[in-house]
């Protein structure tokens, strides 16, 4: 049965914490989860990513609140796809890190030992093993839908274009909070499979009134694209550029 045959909730979206400092070169924070999903396995510090939040404030939140510490330099690191239909567990978890504020504090404490019991630095080189780590940390690909294959699946049901060699592109928080709008919105790329059909049908007339090529270099005006897709065009996003996912 395929993953788009089971209808359950949409995903849920966390945050996860590599917390760096400079008095523990190449170690990262790692806490053994209590009384939750995944208890007794390693995890990073993070949680819920909360509406019209960005996931660096979330990011820097959690880590406050669960370990008193305080975090410069956030920035997005990776994202991943964790999925558990056995314990109807499904979360795309966006992965950012940042350096502690060692002028602030240089130590975590314990601050929710309900839900963990106890902070330690973990040296990256020499790892807890696989099975040891809570699930979104082992960023292993279970038997749910990818985002490629997602991608592949949408764009086939819009347009009727097969797509190959689809990867990871870019990552976007989309929040419009007057239309009560907030989408993390992972952006994949893939070339055209011309051995099935070259041109775009509008399958979906409810939906789209069009398909249409546009130049990245001759875009539309901002004020005219979705939420999301502004925000990569602000960014400066280039897919044509963007060889490798920015991880």
């Amino acid at each position: 049965m395929a993953a788009s045959d089971i209808k359950r909730e949409r995903p849920k979206v966390g945050v996860g914490v590599f917390v760096l400092s400079p008095d523990h070169p190449n170690c990262v924070l790692l806490g053994r989860r209590k009384g939750a999903a995944g208890a007794g396995k390693y995890a990073l510090p993070g949680g819920h990513l909360e509406f019209g939040e960005s996931w660096e404030e979330c990011g820097q939140r959690e880590t406050e609140e669960e370990t008193g510490l305080h975090l410069t330099g956030v920035r997005f690191s990776t994202v991943v796809n964790a999925v558990v239909p056995a314990e109807d567990y499904h979360y795309i978890t966006l992965f950012v890190q940042g350096h502690v504020d060692v002028q602030y504090k240089s130590e975590p404490v314990n601050l929710e030992p309900d839900k963990c019991e106890s902070w330690t630095w973990m040296d990256w080189d020499n790892f807890p093993p696989l099975e040891n780590l809570f699930e979104p940390l082992r960023v292993v690909r279970l038997q749910g839908e990818s985002w490629e294959e997602c991608a592949k699946r949408e764009v086939e049901e819009e347009t009727g274009l097969k797509l190959t060699g689809v990867r990871f592109s870019t990552v976007i928080n989309a929040v419009v909070p007057a239309e009560d709008y907030h989408y993390v919105e992972i952006c994949l790329q893939g070339s055209v499979d011309l051995n099935h059909m070259a041109e775009p049908c509008n399958l979906e007339p409810d939906k789209c009134e069009g398909w249409e090529w546009v130049d990245w270099d001759r875009f539309l005006p901002l004020e005219d694209l979705f939420e999301p897709l502004r925000l990569i065009r602000l960014q400066r996003f280039n897919p044509f550029s963007a060889n490798k996912p920015n991880i």
